[in-house]
């Protein structure tokens, strides 16, 4: 086995991986309750997630007046890119409908995936199942140890069942490239990846440098192009170290912005930024500068870094704004100002809670702001006759005036935490559009 890639699995059984493992169960008074999630750095609202999960089951499976019945599915959670492998099982209590109180064990998976792949998973989910009906103790961490294994472990060999015979040739290798590359290009990732992955170790045997960062950015562009963004970071990080080692600006760059975009789609937000910011330390010369500012607007926001994130945001508007006004142009607009208001929006919330609602002005100039960005965003959806984004812009906006519209007479009968979340409610109401992405 090559040194890059021992390096790679060693670096992959200790990197944040994009599958969560968390255990809720059903209140029918209070709603869902998440009891216990791995990992711990796992952003994502699983409240929501419980019950988008457990309405589902009731609209498909449940029967009127029936307790829940155990049952196994796989639902695909679009707006995550991910599939929730879902164990709905029942514990006794006579207090509930039946007498039997669902529970829920889920985990969230990569989208890509295959649905009988996951049967690797049941074992360990339903020894959490079983542990919670005979002790009543939740056993998520442990067991999401033994789930991280089999997941990684899975990948490892994904990647290491490639071997090339003795006779495979350079001369083939090369052939297996340019064979590779040109079904790449007509997005027939399946069939490219063993072609390029085959010609990749070649090259490696032959230390022939150059092509193996060639064929290292075409295979890590083909998972990203699949959404398997783990694996893909692990090609653009490699590919970096050699970048460097050649002072090849090219794939430097490119190297740097993509391994930054898999962390932010994994959700590592701090790593995203910590692998873009390195950009700003190197001249710009081959990468899309909007989509750079845009997704790091973006990793700062979601760390809730308002006031960078707006910096960022604004330069990509700019940038957006200098091109030719095609219809996706201007969708791409629409969604950057759209996000701006967004922010605009939070950073008010956030000030409000800091400093209360004394400081009126403070606050009320920031939602102005908000209202302003919601606004062109409203003029640019409505040009482009999308109606649904148009909806919401506007929706937001007539929250913030009622809210400043009421702010004299609500300070004598509303408490500082109604207000607080009086905004943060609408505001929660459009964090999905804030996470979709238009390029």
């Amino acid at each position: 086995m090559s040194s890059i890639i021992k390096k790679e699995q060693d670096k992959s059984l200790n990197k944040p991986l994009e599958i969560v493992l968390f255990f809720a169960i059903w209140d029918e008074e209070l709603g869902p309750e998440v009891l216990d999630f791995c990992p711990k750095t796992s952003i994502l609202d699983l409240e929501s997630l419980t019950s988008s999960i457990f309405a589902t089951y009731q609209f498909f499976w449940d029967k009127p007046d029936e307790h829940y019945e155990r049952t196994k599915v796989i639902l695909p959670v679009l707006n995550l890119n991910r599939k929730a492998h879902v164990f709905i099982e029942v514990i006794h209590n006579p207090e509930v409908r039946g007498g039997f109180q669902p529970f829920i064990v889920v985990l969230l998976v990569p989208d890509y995936i295959r649905d009988k792949d996951l049967v690797v998973f049941d074992v360990p989910m339903s020894k959490i199942a079983q542990k919670y009906i005979n002790e009543k103790e939740v056993l998520i961490k442990e067991t999401f140890k033994e789930i991280k294994e089999i997941y990684v472990k899975d990948q490892e060999f994904k990647e290491s069942k490639f071997e090339i015979s003795d006779l495979y040739s350079y001369t083939a290798a090369a052939d297996d490239l340019r064979a590779g590359v040109q079904l790449f290009q007509t997005r027939n990732y399946d069939g490219a990846y063993p072609l390029l992955r085959k010609a990749l170790l070649k090259f490696r045997q032959e230390d022939h440098k150059n092509l193996i960062m060639e064929a290292t950015y075409l295979i890590g562009s083909l998972f990203a192009q699949k959404r398997q963004y783990d694996i893909a970071e692990d090609y653009f990080l490699s590919l970096e170290l050699l970048a460097e080692e050649l002072n090849h600006q090219k794939y430097l760059e490119t190297s740097i912005f993509m391994a930054g975009f898999c962390a932010y789609k994994n959700e590592r937000f701090v790593e995203a930024i910590q692998q873009l910011s390195k950009i700003e330390l190197i001249k710009k010369q081959f990468i899309n500068e909007f989509q750079y500012h845009t997704i790091y607007g973006r990793a700062l926001a979601n760390l809730q870094n308002y006031e960078d994130s707006i910096d960022k945001l604004k330069f990509a508007l700019r940038i957006i704004k200098s091109k030719e006004q095609t219809q996706s142009v201007k969708k791409q607009q629409g969604q950057i100002t759209h996000e701006l208001g967004l922010i605009y929006y939070k950073l008010a919330i956030e000030r409000i809670r800091s400093f209360g609602i004394d400081k009126q002005e403070d606050f009320k100039e920031i939602l102005d702001e908000a209202i302003k960005n919601f606004e062109s965003s409203g003029d640019i959806w409505r040009e482009v006759e999308d109606n649904t984004q148009l909806i919401k812009s506007n929706s937001l906006i007539g929250d913030i005036f009622e809210f400043l519209g009421d702010y004299s007479s609500r300070k004598s009968r509303c408490t500082f935490l109604d207000i607080i979340s009086y905004l943060e409610f609408s505001c929660h109401l459009s964090n999905c559009f804030f996470n979709k992405e238009i390029f």
